[in-house]
């Protein structure tokens, strides 16, 4: 996939004219990382700014003792180094690959230029600093968390990472709630408690965005329609990727393919 497809799909984008967007994605590079690199570290500077293409990644905070609290892990397509944006630059928390990794990754100063030149990304980044700001508020203050991470949850969230990962890489197939309870050698109740409590989405909810994300894609970049785009991307009725596409996008397919032919998302 190329650099300028991955930006497009991805709502940290959204609302740059896409003349812009072609400009901006050559500032891009492709990099690896090894399981257990730290991308940001808190207190300081926030250097590593992109979009993950494999893999996974942990963001984690400290309560008052100092004890390790994970509230979020990142998976294939999503933006990380959002705090680069605020006024001083520093990360509030720790961010760290719990697989190895690769990403599209751009400089800290180019980050920065791109915020001054386009109000959407600006805008973009405080909002999504402001999300994940409260999925962090929520651990500190969640009565139902343990003050401090045990070996038994680190494992589990490991082996969350990799279920993250089977979903991102055979979405487009059939995939049940079951396949997944058995790569993560896990009951049902377990399961549904423990993905949710990572990704914040149901399983069908977080396959649904995955496959929303795909389709975006496919339209954009290889020019499918919507009827392709729907079943390439693994959703087996027409009527039912239409409403799943609205509820996340908050436009329907033939919307998105109308405005994407122009310039920018509304």
């Amino acid at each position: 996939m190329h650099s300028l497809d991955i930006l497009t799909a991805n709502g940290m984008y959204c609302g740059i004219p896409t003349i812009d967007l072609q400009a901006l994605s050559s500032s891009f590079h492709v990099a690896s990382f090894p399981e257990g690199y730290p991308l940001a570290c808190s207190g300081r500077r926030v250097d590593h700014i992109g979009v993950l293409i494999s893999g996974s990644v942990e963001l984690r905070t400290k309560e008052r003792l100092g004890h390790s609290i994970p509230f979020e892990i990142l998976g294939a397509g999503e933006f990380f180094g959002e705090m680069a944006a605020l006024d001083d630059g520093f990360s509030l928390y720790d961010m760290e690959s719990v697989t190895s990794l690769r990403a599209l990754v751009q400089p800290r100063f180019t980050f920065l230029e791109h915020l001054k030149r386009h109000m959407a990304l600006e805008r973009n980044a405080y909002q999504l600093n402001a999300r994940r700001l409260q999925k962090l508020c929520r651990a500190l203050t969640g009565g139902d968390r343990p003050p401090a991470v045990e070996k038994g949850d680190r494992d589990q969230n490991h082996i969350m990472a990799r279920v993250l990962s089977f979903i991102d890489e055979n979405y487009q197939d059939p995939i049940a709630l079951d396949d997944l309870c058995r790569i993560g050698n896990m009951s049902k109740f377990h399961f549904i408690r423990k993905f949710k409590e990572i990704t914040g989405l149901s399983f069908k909810e977080y396959l649904n965005r995955k496959r929303v994300e795909e389709a975006k894609v496919l339209m954009t970049r290889d020019g499918l329609n919507i009827s392709q785009a729907c079943y390439a991307v693994g959703f087996g009725d027409l009527s039912y990727f239409g409403r799943v596409f609205r509820k996340i996008e908050g436009k329907s397919p033939s919307q998105f393919r109308r405005i994407r032919r122009g310039y920018s998302c509304p």
